[in-house]
């Protein structure tokens, strides 16, 4: 039953039901050098600083299970970053 008083309570247990989608999401393959990193990151529109390093906002970098899988990058705009949405 929806917003029984148990469904409540095991989703307060769970912790806060809030998540902000990325900005930019790229699949990085796993034998993609640094330098191949930091360009597939400027061609997607991340601002970058010269070194490679994000000039801004927040890059999340989430590997895969496998050690032969890709890596997902997700870049959060630091003006946008503030906005959550509620599940």
């Amino acid at each position: 039953m929806r917003g029984s008083p148990s469904s409540q309570k095991a989703r307060g247990r769970r912790g806060l039901r809030h998540f902000r989608l990325a900005d930019i999401t790229i699949q990085l393959p796993f034998e993609a050098t640094d330098d191949d990193r930091a360009s597939l990151l400027r061609a997607s529109g991340v601002p970058m600083k010269d070194n490679g390093e994000v000039a801004r906002g927040l890059l999340f970098e989430c590997a895969g299970k496998r050690p032969d899988c890709c890596t997902v990058l997700r870049w959060f705009d630091e003006d946008s970053i503030g906005g959550a949405h509620g599940a």
